[in-house]
């Protein structure tokens, strides 16, 4: 299906969201359910058809089978998996079995879509994300909106329809999603489930020591944790004084270089990020590269051009990076350099840290044991009312049923047992015929150790490869998604109440991780005033945002001296307005705004 890597980069979840889902849908994003049962029932044996579809309208008897496709380049794995013990089992439960399974063989999605279209050979179920809106404005694929109220109450236990309003088109709901549910939520988020993380700043332990900052290190918070079995909090990775603003921001990296710190004979840089960072600090400022709407003053607006603070973070950039504070190389340094300069202790604060993790705390454990990188949320000029970096959008990955399709009822109770616990139990311990697991205390564990401490240790081609992945178990959506019936319909992203981690004490994985989904889920936007484009239109400002302004022009205005900012800044405006279109196309967004009730 679809495939999002949220580890604290933004970046993946922006623009980097469509690896397809059954390849590889959600690596670690959003990680109780509402009623039902608790966490700890994964010990108990699903219960008994309460909770299976029940066949409409035809005879249940006859098989019902549909073509699908996802939105991914390569051939699909699960497509022809011999190894899938979870296939047989559903086919057999429903009779409803995929015929074929398309993708887009070397073509765009939208080359590949238009040509079947034009042959009348669409299939049945189309997998979609960023394409989605081709899908709906074909005409081809139904209004679910009314059919998922009835059909699907599985689903709607996990997020309430009047959050996926980023996925209706024209104000309608053509898509069930494979939902990603928001484990920032209380009844979601226990010890066992991270909130979805973000953009925040990093600031190495040290130089905080060394600045009389107050806060608890790391890794004395993931000993907490481990000892307590509790949750920390976000309070727990708070910093005293915060850096809480813009200016806040600036006065700390000022003390940071008057430490006059060295690595060998280099100068230790106060901040630095790669060149597509600069859209996530203009947060700082209210500002982003997608349309936004305003709800102190009811205006949509989008992109440094057209949001009202646009050119006073420039500004701010431009001070970094005349008076040295910014890395002055930030524009034109490859990633691998920059991981060398985090893992090499030259970087005092970034935005993210590039390449092996593991290399880079290491790197910074040898200059000051016991310390790490520390997560602080990205700072925010006072008096403004800041919309997230990127959008939350719970039903971003979307499955389009074919209009025509015979018997669409019994598929929509279909797909709505995959968010029933009988399947989410399956897919994580599979049949217990199997012989994976067996009952201690009460749960469900494995009966081979060694398989368990292979899937703790998720290393490639082990033992978990062979006797699990390749057998269709995991979480929905993992990169290795390989089971025929769970990959070719919707699921729950990103999270499962039935978890094999539950049945184990906890034990932090990754304390690095933990902060950073602690420290930033709010800078991701719940409430759909972030959106992109939905045409070729509105998608033009920002795509010369990022074809041609970022990585190119920008240095018109961070590097200009600052008495040529203002010329420079008026030049690049006129610029954008006019290849943009910008007028026109927030016209349209507004629009679009109003639709989704919120532009008044």
């Amino acid at each position: 299906m679809v495939g999002i890597a949220v580890n604290g980069t933004g970046r993946l979840l922006r623009l980097g969201m469509t690896v397809v889902l059954a390849g590889a849908l959600l690596a670690g994003c959003a990680k109780n359910k509402e009623g039902g049962s608790s966490p700890s029932s994964s010990a108990a044996p699903p219960a008994s058809g309460t909770e299976s579809a029940q066949p409409s309208g035809e005879d249940p008897k006859e098989t019902l089978e549909y073509s699908f496709y996802q939105e991914n380049d390569s051939p699909p794995t699960f497509a022809d998996n011999p190894n899938d013990v979870l296939t047989p089992i559903v086919e057999s439960k429903f009779n409803v079995k995929v015929s074929k399974v398309l993708y887009n063989q070397g073509s765009t999605f939208k080359e590949r879509f238009n040509m079947l279209l034009a042959t009348n050979d669409l299939p049945d179920v189309i997998y979609a994300q960023s394409n989605a809106p081709i899908v709906a404005s074909s005409g081809q694929y139904a209004e679910l909106g009314d059919l998922i109220k009835q059909y699907m109450p599985n689903l709607q236990k996990y997020g309430s329809m009047d959050t996926w309003r980023d996925s209706y088109f024209n104000g309608k709901l053509y898509s069930i999603p494979a939902l990603w549910v928001d484990t920032s939520l209380q009844k979601f988020n226990d010890i066992y489930s991270l909130p979805a993380s973000n953009w925040g700043l990093v600031i190495r332990e040290d130089i905080l020591d060394k600045l009389g900052y107050k806060y608890t290190p790391l890794k004395e918070i993931e000993k907490k944790v481990n000892e307590t079995q509790q949750k920390p909090t976000y309070d727990d990775f708070k910093i005293e004084p915060a850096i809480a603003t813009p200016d806040d921001l600036y006065e700390f990296l000022k003390k940071v270089k008057a430490l006059n710190l060295k690595v060998g004979n280099k100068d230790v840089i106060p901040l630095s990020i790669p060149w597509w960072a600069q859209h996530h600090l203009a947060n700082m400022f209210g500002v982003s590269s997608a349309w936004q709407y305003h709800e102190d003053d009811n205006t949509v607006s989008g992109t440094p051009f057209g949001d009202k603070y646009g050119k006073e973070y420039f500004q701010f950039l431009n001070k970094l990076y005349s008076e040295k504070l910014l890395d002055p190389d930030f524009a034109i340094q490859k990633d691998q350099q920059l991981a060398e300069k985090e893992a090499s202790g030259q970087v005092a604060v970034a935005l993210v840290l590039m390449g092996d993790l593991n290399a880079i705390h290491t790197g910074i454990d040898k200059i000051a044991p016991g310390k790490m990188f520390h997560h602080i949320p990205m700072p925010g000029k006072e008096g403004i009312a800041r919309n997230g970096i990127d959008a939350f959008n719970p039903a971003a990955f979307q499955f389009f049923i074919k209009k025509d399709f015979k018997d669409i009822p019994r598929l929509l109770q279909y797909f709505d047992w995959f968010f029933s616990d009988e399947a989410l139990d399956l897919k994580i311990w599979g049949p217990e015929s199997l012989g994976l697991w067996e009952m201690k205390d009460g749960k469900k564990v494995f009966k081979d150790e060694a398989l368990h401490q292979a899937l703790i240790e998720n290393a490639e081609g082990g033992i978990a490869d062979d006797q699990y992945y390749k057998k269709g178990l995991g979480r929905y959506g993992l990169p290795k998604q390989y089971s025929k019936a769970f990959s070719a319909a919707p699921g729950l992203v990103g999270y499962n109440p039935f978890d094999w981690e539950r049945s184990y004490p906890y034990k932090v994985s990754d304390i690095f991780a933990m902060s950073s989904a602690y420290v930033t889920t709010g800078a991701l936007e719940r409430g759909g005033k972030l959106l992109a484009g939905v045409d070729d239109l509105t998608n033009g400002p920002g795509n010369w945002l990022w074809s041609d302004f970022y990585n190119n022009k920008s240095s018109k205005l961070y590097a200009v001296k600052p008495g040529n900012f203002d010329k420079n800044w008026e030049e690049l405006k006129t610029e954008f307005m006019k290849k943009t279109k910008y007028d026109e196309a927030r016209t349209e967004m507004e629009n679009v705004f109003k639709e989704r009730g919120l532009l008044k």
